[in-house]
């Protein structure tokens, strides 16, 4: 990125909410190390005058014994021996006009003599040309107009509180340095990651449903975001897809139904026929419009069920009980066209929670083409007696309900596609039906969490319609609002 870009950008990363959180963690950070240094210098400033206290008391203490029993005369050798004894220990002994008397000072300023007690003050000691330095002692007023100074060298401990002054004010400047620039990159490298959702967002709004957002691989939490945001953007590229396919295959499977409702309907109407034919003609369209009305019910039925909403019904059910239920419906049906149907159960205790009605309904469907596909002509390889079989396994969180028959089965690049919506596999739609059965039932297995399959059965198809056993019950639906039921679809 060249300056001028990066120029340009400041005022947006500034704003940005990443900077203004580093911006506040740089500034809490400051004050905690201000007040870190602030402890640390009064406590060393404290514990370094003591020390310089402690060894002018114990200096003071010595002159003052040395003087009680020699008075003046006993005052100078003994500030000369601590003189020559201690290399930090500073002394000066005038007179009334300031003449020195004894000590390792040089003459101090005339104002330090009007101080009594303790003082800081600038020294050079005696014979030497060095710069001043600074020190701290006791100012004392002798009998006799003597003055004694008695001091300690404090120019180390001033060095030291200069240097941590500096140490502190850069490492202030530096702090502030580096947090700024890390804010700017990690501003930038989270802008970056935004604006590529934004233009992703702004590429499906135009348009372009197959854009999806950057994944980096760094499994941070943009990816996690980014992975859960292009999933969504599946679904949603899947439902709009389905939705055109709908739209298309309304066009075209109902097409056909509505012509013939209007053919019959016309005739009736332009042969004037005898009230037997009337009769005839009018049952024909109320049961072509019958064919039309469960095709819709079915299409609405699938909506509300992809919609992904559990009603209040979800409750335990005994599976294999229903499915014994189901089976002795559909037993009449299979005599009378000459179909064996046999259900087995690995366990009389299966239970799970789900929505009865849906699921009777999902295996209704699958039982109703096994049915219809299982009388069709056997495969190469001679004949069959045609049979459906229903059976159930447990598989721990989940169950399996197979439906199987030994009719032609569907080739393996079609077991996917028959799961759409109006995906009819005979182009001349012999067998009636309107392409939403295993639609709905793919539906209801959505809805318990589930999946189906479609398995080769050898001959025929095997369908494995998986459940969920513990789903999570609904929210209850409010007084008086009634579960609506699902529609059968062949």
């Amino acid at each position: 990125m060249s300056v001028a870009n990066f120029v340009k950008q400041i005022p947006r990363l500034v704003l940005a909410t990443p900077f203004r959180l580093f911006a506040i963690y740089v500034s809490l950070f400051c004050v905690a190390v201000a007040a870190v240094f602030i402890y640390v210098n009064v406590a060393m400033q404290g514990f370094l005058a003591h020390e310089a206290e402690a060894a002018v008391q114990t200096d003071f203490d010595f002159l003052a014994a040395r003087y009680n029993e020699g008075g003046p005369a006993a005052l100078g050798p003994a500030i000369a021996e601590r003189s020559a004894a201690s290399n930090n220990g500073l002394y000066l002994l005038t007179d009334g006009n300031g003449r020195w008397l004894a000590g390792n000072l040089e003459a101090v300023a005339a104002d330090l003599w009007a101080t009594q007690g303790a003082a800081q003050f600038a020294y050079r000691k005696r014979g030497s040309d060095a710069r001043q330095r600074q020190a701290f002692g006791v100012v004392t007023r002798l009998p006799n107009d003597l003055h004694l100074i008695v001091a300690r060298d404090i120019e180390n401990q001033e060095t030291l509180k200069r240097l941590l002054r500096t140490a502190f004010l850069l490492g202030y400047a530096l702090i502030i340095a580096i947090g700024a620039a890390g804010a700017v990159i990690v501003s930038r490298r989270m802008l970056r990651r935004v604006d590529e959702a934004s233009s992703t967002a702004r590429a499906i709004m135009q348009g372009n449903l197959a854009q999806r957002v950057p994944v980096r691989g760094h499994a941070d939490e943009f990816d996690r975001l980014s992975e859960n945001l292009n999933a969504m953007l599946d679904r949603i590229q899947d439902l709009m897809i389905g939705l055109k396919n709908v739209s298309d295959n309304i066009a075209h499977d109902l097409k056909t139904p509505l012509h013939r409702l209007r053919t019959r309907a016309e005739r009736a109407l332009q042969s004037s026929p005898s009230p037997e034919k009337l009769t005839e003609a009018l049952g024909s369209v109320i049961e072509e419009a019958d064919t039309l009305i469960q095709t819709f019910d079915a299409l609405l039925s699938i909506a509300r069920l992809e919609a992904g909403s559990r009603s209040e019904s979800f409750g335990p059910l005994n599976v294999c009980a229903l499915l014994n239920d189901v089976a002795e419906l559909y037993e009449p049906a299979a005599e009378e066209q000459g179909l064996s149907l046999v259900t087995t159960c690995a366990s009389d205790a299966v239970m799970i929670a789900g929505e009865k009605h849906l699921i009777v309904q999902a295996v209704a469907n699958l039982l109703d083409n096994a049915m219809k596909y299982a009388i069709q002509p056997a495969p190469e390889g001679g004949a069959k007696h045609p049979a459906v079989e229903l059976g159930l396994e447990d598989r721990g969180d989940f169950i399996d309900i197979l439906v199987s028959d030994n009719g032609p089965g569907i080739p393996e690049a079609d077991r996917e596609r028959v799961l759409q919506r109006f995906v009819r596999l005979q182009p001349s739609r012999s067998i009636p039906g309107s392409g939403l059965g295993l639609s709905l039932v793919a539906a209801v297995a959505r809805l318990h969490e589930g999946s189906v399959s479609l398995e080769d059965n050898g001959p025929g198809l095997r369908v494995r319609l998986r459940l969920k056993k513990n789903l999570v019950a609904a929210p209850q639906k409010a007084p008086g609002e009634e579960a609506e039921m699902v529609t059968h679809a062949a």
